[in-house]
């Protein structure tokens, strides 16, 4: 897709992967190159990788986490849980316990945080869905986490690191923090 139509039809771009008893197909930026890769994650809590480049298959670091998020009840998912601009890892089951695991820009699985809540999304026939719904306004070059932007005239960030942001081409301080970055004008 491009400009949100679609742009060139690529065909079919993988035969015979994951197709085995209980995976599915996912796709997200694994490793942070702004291209959607291809994941498989199945029910036994297996999860493999296939990095894309320019809508092809280019390289697969192949199974890169075993026995994850293969318990009863549980579906993993890859949302962009840090901001980083890669997709990670998450665990999602039933009984409302949700675990992160951290993807670094090879594609793989690099930090295990655990389980991050628990009793939240168990109810019957409940599902969780990840996506970034707090509106930040600001953001910064190297996709750090930023908190605090949410005054409508701040529209970037700048020098994060010392609590500034862009406020009508002036840095104005303490009203955004991040973690790392630059400007993003």
């Amino acid at each position: 897709f491009k400009d949100g139509q679609p742009w060139k039809d690529k065909g079919r771009v993988r035969k015979g992967w994951c197709g085995h008893s209980g995976a599915y197909t996912q796709w997200a930026d694994a490793n942070g190159d702004g291209t959607a890769d291809m994941l498989c994650d199945d029910t036994n809590g297996d999860h493999w990788v296939y990095l894309f480049r320019d809508g092809a298959p280019w390289s697969t670091p192949g199974r890169v986490k075993r026995d994850w998020c293969g318990h009863s009840g549980a579906r993993t998912n890859h949302p962009d849980t840090n901001g980083d601009g890669i997709a990670d890892m998450t665990c999602d089951d039933e009984d409302g316990k949700h675990w992160v695991y951290l993807f670094n820009d090879q594609g793989k699985p690099a930090t295990d945080k655990g389980m991050v809540l628990d009793g939240w999304c168990g109810h019957s026939n409940a599902r969780t869905h990840w996506a970034d719904v707090s509106g930040v306004m600001c953001s910064c070059q190297n996709g750090a986490a930023q908190a605090g932007c949410g005054d409508p005239t701040t529209n970037r960030c700048a020098s994060c690191n010392a609590g500034f942001h862009l406020s009508n081409n002036n840095c104005v301080a303490n009203a955004c923090s991040c973690s790392g970055g630059t400007a993003v004008t």
